[in-house]
């Protein structure tokens, strides 16, 4: 791949630093309704970022990323992809029978007279080793 060309013909050695800048919403689970950035200012219901690389020439390229993220407000996962995705990061830390019943609950949350029942299911697999 070192090979590759990109499409402003950068190569992987002209490059001297790489910055990502998002805002909290990325990287905290809570979102502030009062802005601590640029990126936060245009709203939090999306996450939004920038990546800006540094060249050896001294030239500095700035891409923001595209807004219309999959799985975001503007491009929805259908309810099987977002299964999907879940399942894919949950197994890492869950057996497949908590991944099942994590579905079951969340699916009917609305319903549950006490939402700590999702607790110990999330819980379980604290004994499990990634693989």
């Amino acid at each position: 791949m070192s090979d590759q060309q990109y499409a402003n013909d950068v190569q992987p050695e002209m490059i001297v630093a790489i910055r990502v800048r998002a805002g909290s919403n990325i990287l905290n689970p809570l979102r502030y309704p009062i802005a601590t950035n640029e990126l936060e200012a245009k709203g939090c219901e999306k996450i939004r970022s920038t990546a800006e690389v540094d060249l050896d020439d001294g030239r500095t390229l700035v891409e923001e990323a595209d807004e219309r993220y999959r799985g975001g407000p503007d491009l929805r996962f259908a309810r099987e992809e977002l299964h999907e995705r879940f399942r894919d990061c949950a197994s890492l830390v869950l057996p497949p029978s908590a991944i099942e019943e994590v579905f079951s609950i969340v699916e009917t949350l609305e319903g549950l007279s006490d939402v700590t029942e999702l607790s110990p299911v999330l819980s379980a697999g604290t004994a499990v080793v990634a693989q």
